[in-house]
Order: C-alpha cells, then structure tokens, then sequence
C-alpha cells in the first residue's frame, strides 16, 4: 500500500445479490483487535461461531503493525451478517495503490470458505480503482489474472507441470547436442584450415564451453520449485548433491576460472616451441582467438534452438480446461 493510513474496501455479495460492506483498517493493533473481539462475542449469539473462550486483555504496551505491505498476510475480523456461499466480492483501496494477490474469506458460523485471486494493481497508477472478483475453487491452481486467468485442478496442474518439465529436459538435451556438433564441426574446419594448431584450441575453447553450458543447467535446475515433492520426477541422490554444490555461485566462479585458466595452460604448452620468438608470440595470440571462439559455440547453439521452431507433442493449456 503506497498510503500508509488508507485502509481498504471490502464489499461481500452473496448469489441472491445480497451484500456487506466492511473497510478493514490499515493498522493492526493487537488491543483494539481484542477489543473488537470482545465486543462480538458481547452482541453475538453463540451460531456465529466466534471463539470467546480465551479473551483476556493485553497488558503494557503492545506491537502495532502495519496492514497491506508487500509480501505480507493479514487477517481481519469483523461481525457482519451471514451471507452464505459468496458470488463476488468488491475490493479496491481507499487511497493509494495496492498490489494484492489472494483474499480469502471464512466464514466462523459454517466454515464455509470462498476464494478470490485478484494479482493486479488497484488504485493509484493502475488501470482500476477496485475490482469485482469471483471465486475460485479453493484447491484449484490459477495461471494469470483477471478475465484471462486459467483455473486448473490439481491434477491438471500436475499434468501441465509434467509437460513443461518434459519440454525443458528436451530442450537442455538439445543444447548440449547441438553445442558438441558446432564443437565437433568448427574442429574439423579449424583442422582443414590451419591444421592441428587450429583445431586444438578451438577443441579446449568448445569443451569449456560445453562445462559452461552445463553449469548454467544446473543452477537453473536449483531454483526452488513450489510444486509439492510428490508430483517431481524422483532424482538420485548424486544428482542432488551435485545440483547443491553447482547452485552455489563462489563454487561456480570458481570452477569456471580454473576451467580457463587449465584450457589456457593447455594451449600455450601444447606446442613444443617455446623460444619466446615473435612468431611464437603471434601464434599464441591467434591460438587464444580460436579457442574463444570455440568457447562462444555455447552462445551459437542457444541462438540456433530457440529460434528453431520445434514441433509441439503434447496439448495446448486450453485443451486441458
């Protein structure tokens, strides 16, 4: 919330078009909430289903937090009449701009719970001041926001995650292919054009190249995934211990440096002749272009297959739904 003392609009709609409206405080302070509750429990009869068992008042001085900030999840409470399941809520803020995600009301009396994603800017600067959101189920997966969302079950999420991860282990395997064939075929060229002293740094630039492409799929591969363990494909343990060790960014530098620093080494001890001459020195200079050029084949290959068209195998998002 870019205001801080704005509080936002809740306006709840049932399906017989019944509605509630509520502004929920930009302040969360743990005396008033208590009072807030006592009072409910006061005036209420016992169907609301509040819990007024363990109310007793705060004593000194007691934490005041700011509601609606980035990154956060407030709770508001307050007494209003029961609406049932709901068909829409109205939310907007009162001033200011405010990013919210996800609202989820609950009702005490029949545990009933009703879901909204909303995942836009309202207000100041944004394209609406509030937004009518409807209800999603509550165990359902939403890809996008507003009219264009796409709401999937769990198996379905499932499904598509399967297929997305299918896609990308296809597309690292055609990476590295098509890196090793530019390896392989710049070699040979470099071998007709200027023999084995060509073709032999062009050959060290190109493995690490491919040493370079792989460490990038494996820091890739380590960002945290938020879909739950069950529905991953089971790795071995290996597999994991190396995905730690290369996802640590010191240890990726590290072995990226001793790479060059050994395909240095190499090229400039692969030659017997090492009087120090002038030629020498040319022939190390040219030597040290190829194998950058050799490295740069990772660069080619990652141009050349995703601007390659390929052939979808497995249905569109929408012939899921």
């Amino acid at each position: 919330m870019t205001e801080g003392r704005a509080g936002v609009w809740l306006c709840l709609v049932n399906r017989d078009g019944a509605a509630f409206l509520h502004r929920a405080t930009p302040l969360s302070d743990p005396e008033v909430i208590e009072h807030e509750l006592i009072e409910i429990c006061q005036t209420a009869n016992k169907e609301t289903g509040a819990n007024c068992k363990n109310l007793s008042l705060h004593r000194g001085k007691a934490a005041i937090k700011q509601r609606f900030q980035t990154g956060s999840v407030d709770e508001v409470c307050f007494l209003g009449p029961e609406l049932g399941p709901l068909a829409g809520l109205m939310v907007g803020p009162e001033q200011g701009g405010w990013q919210v995600d996800e609202i989820t009301v609950v009702s005490s009396r029949t545990g009933h719970v009703d879901r909204f994603l909303c995942r836009q800017r309202l207000g100041y600067r944004a394209d609406k001041q509030a937004e009518y959101l409807t209800p999603v189920p509550s165990e359902s997966v939403v890809y996008g926001s507003g009219e264009t969302a796409v709401v999937l079950s769990k198996d379905q999420a499932a499904a598509l995650h399967a297929m997305g991860m299918m896609g990308y282990r296809e597309l690292k395997g055609r990476l590295m292919n098509t890196t090793a064939f530019l390896v392989a075929c710049g070699s040979l060229i470099a071998f007709s054009a200027g023999g084995a002293e060509a073709a032999y740094p062009f050959a060290v630039g190109g493995s690490a190249a491919l040493g370079y492409q792989w460490l990038l799929q494996q820091s890739v591969d380590s960002i945290p995934n938020k879909i739950p363990r069950r529905t991953l494909v089971k790795r071995v343990p290996i597999a994991d211990a190396i995905q730690r060790i290369t996802s640590n960014p010191g240890l990726r530098f590290g072995f990226m440096t001793a790479l060059a620093l050994t395909g240095i080494w190499a090229i400039q001890n692969w030659s017997p002749d090492s009087s120090g001459t002038t030629t020498t020195q040319v022939l190390e200079a040219r030597q040290m272009m190829t194998g950058l050029l050799g490295f740069m084949m990772w660069k080619l290959a990652v141009v050349g297959v995703t601007t390659v068209p390929v052939q979808r195998r497995q249905p569109a998002l929408d012939e899921m739904v």
